[in-house]
């Protein structure tokens, strides 16, 4: 029971919900004729409650809250006696605020600002309201609704421009390293030529001149490579013994000339390093021309590598289309002398 502006309020409360609430009106009264017509709304109240069988007949007393307007407390006091039916308890309003911490309210507001506080604070799961009634109240949530979300997305546009900027200050610092670096550079380099001899043509003219002179280097090549690779070969093969080497550059004219046709076409270059190998197989007798035919292939394979392909391979012998030997090998008239062989080798140039 509380003392509003319009009246007395009821509220029958059951295992903390809210099971009834009426409000009486009533006019300006003193304190102790209050607190009679509270006694008296009381009892009315708890006989409806009984005849609505929301309370049980032989249940035992009522425990009654009367929260008592400000200063009224010990006439409220006075006038409601516990019974058998009914157990008083009275709070003065001031206390009230106290317990629910509520520092100040409106002017002119009662009992109704702490239903108001708690009902703000605790608010239950039951909406006595109609919609109509709460129209102003969901497009208030809505509106802020709308500013929350609108503050999020300007939070985020900030973050996102703030990064941005961060990165666009370091891209800048970078820029200007690399202008200074740029700047230094070319400030070195017109340094450093200004020490050059003076010469009767450009720079770029000595530029493409380095350039045509590493091309020209490129496609040259000392004929101590080719000594090279034939002595290591030698090495393997004790056997052979060479009477001749003929090492030179071949354009393609002369490869033409020469009739190179143990190359692929595809393989032919404007210029290559032909060698040309003539010599004699020792420990090998003339007539075994199988033994002989796979020495010198033996050896020939050998030769093939670091960029050196096989041309033509030349025996003591040929074989005729029709399969019939050919050539040097064999004679009636052995005069001792080893057979000779002929193996021509190429390398392309870049």
């Amino acid at each position: 029971m509380s003392a509003n502006r319009a009246g007395v309020r009821q509220c029958y409360l059951e295992r903390g919900r809210l099971r009834f609430a009426r409000l009486e009106p009533t006019v300006d009264l003193a304190p102790g004729a209050l607190a009679d017509f509270v006694r008296s709304e009381t009892q009315r109240l708890v006989q409806y409650l009984v005849t609505l069988r929301a309370l049980p007949r032989d249940a035992g007393p009522v425990q009654v809250l009367v929260i008592a307007p400000s200063g009224g407390r010990s006439a409220f006091e006075r006038a409601l006696h516990s019974d058998t039916r009914l157990l008083f308890r009275t709070v003065d309003y001031s206390d009230a605020l106290k317990a629910l911490s509520l520092r100040r309210v409106p002017d002119g507001t009662a009992a109704e600002a702490l239903y108001a506080h708690l009902a703000a604070r605790k608010p239950p799961r039951e909406q006595f309201a109609r919609r109509e009634e709460r129209r102003r109240y969901l497009l208030w949530q809505m509106q802020r609704g709308i500013a929350a979300a609108g503050a999020a997305a300007f939070c985020a546009c900030a973050l996102v421009a703030g990064s941005r900027s961060l990165d666009a200050a370091s891209i800048r610092g970078d820029a200007a390293e690399e202008l200074a670096g740029a700047q230094a550079a070319a400030a070195d380099y017109a340094r450093i030529t200004s020490t050059f001899p003076v010469t009767e043509t450009s720079t770029e003219n000595l530029k493409a001149a380095v350039v045509e002179f590493g091309r020209i280097a490129e496609r040259s090549t000392p004929p101590e490579r080719a000594f090279l690779h034939v002595s290591r070969v030698l090495q393997r093969y004790p056997q052979f013994e060479l009477d001749a080497l003929r090492w030179g550059v071949a354009s393609a004219a002369e490869q033409r000339d020469a009739a190179l046709k143990g190359l692929a076409p595809d393989a032919q270059a404007d210029a290559m390093v032909l060698i040309e190998l003539s010599g004699r197989v020792n420990a090998t007798q003339r007539n075994d021309y199988r033994a002989i035919t796979a020495h010198v292939q033996q050896f020939a394979a050998a030769l093939v590598g670091e960029g050196y392909e096989l041309v033509r391979t030349q025996l003591p012998f040929d074989v005729t289309p029709e399969g019939v030997l050919s050539g040097d090998i064999g004679g009636s008239a052995d005069t001792g002398e080893a057979p000779r062989f002929t193996v021509v080798l190429a390398r392309r140039l870049p």
